[in-house]
C-alpha cells in the first residue's frame, strides 16, 4: 500500500483527480451569504468551529471536543494500568524483600519509573482537561455535497449544517481549493491517486 507521503498529489493525473473531486462534491463559493448566517442563530450549527488546544508530554494536542475526551479516557485507563502495577509491586516489595538488597532496590527503581509515568499521565489529563479554547477561522464558505460534508467532519473542519444545507467552512487562502490539504486527505482516503486501488475507476474520468 503506497504511503501518503509518497504521494506528489499536486502534479499530473493526481492533482486532476482532485480537482475531480472538487468539481463533484464542491459546489459553489457563498461567503456573503453565510457571513450573514453567522450573525443569526445559525451561528452556534458549525461543526469543529471550536477546538482544544493543550501542550503534552509527547507534543502538542489539537482537537474538538469528542477527540480531547477520547484521549482523556484514553490516558486515564493507561494510569489506572499503571497505578495497578505499582501497587503490586509496592506489595511485593513491602511483603516479601529485605531492604538494602540488591533485589529491594531493582524493585524501588522500578516503582519510581511508574511513579514517574503516572505522574506526566496526570499532568496530560490536567492539561486536557484545562485545554485552550480555539476557534477556527474560516476565510471562504462553500455549497458543498452531504457526504463530503461528513468527510471533512472527521477531518477537524469547519462545517455548517443549515436549511438542509452544507458548507465548509474554508481556512486556506491564495491557492486553488484542490490544493487544500482537505482535500488531498480525503483523495488518499477514497484511494483515488496513482498507486492506489481505485485509482482506475477515477483516471478514466479526468
Amino acid at each position: 500500500m503506497i504511503k501518503y507521503e509518497e504521494i506528489d498529489q499536486n502534479k499530473g493525473i493526481n492533482y486532476k483527480i482532485k480537482e475531480l473531486l472538487v468539481k463533484r462534491f464542491i459546489y459553489v463559493n457563498q461567503t456573503m451569504l453565510i457571513n450573514d448566517l453567522m450573525d443569526t442563530e445559525y451561528d452556534n450549527q458549525c461543526e469543529n468551529y471550536e477546538f482544544y488546544v493543550a501542550v503534552l508530554n509527547n507534543g502538542q494536542f489539537e482537537g474538538n471536543e469528542r477527540e480531547r475526551d477520547e484521549l482523556t479516557t484514553e490516558l486515564e485507563d493507561k494510569r489506572d494500568r499503571f497505578e495497578n502495577a505499582l501497587n503490586i509491586l509496592e506489595e511485593y516489595r513491602e511483603g516479601n524483600l529485605s531492604p538494602f538488597t540488591k533485589l529491594w532496590a531493582k524493585v524501588e527503581s522500578k516503582c519510581d519509573y511508574l511513579q514517574k509515568i503516572i505522574n506526566n499521565l496526570d499532568n496530560d489529563i490536567w492539561y486536557l482537561e484545562d485545554a485552550e479554547t480555539c476557534y477556527h477561522n474560516p476565510h471562504e464558505w462553500w455549497l458543498i455535497h452531504p457526504d463530503f460534508a461528513k468527510r471533512l467532519i472527521k477531518r477537524n473542519e469547519v462545517v455548517m449544517n443549515a436549511y438542509n444545507c452544507f458548507w465548509w467552512g474554508r481556512c486556506e487562502m491564495g491557492q486553488h481549493v484542490a490544493m487544500d490539504k482537505p482535500i488531498g486527505d480525503i483523495a488518499y482516503d477514497m484511494e483515488m491517486f496513482e498507486g492506489q486501488d481505485y485509482h482506475d475507476l477515477y483516471k478514466g474520468r479526468v
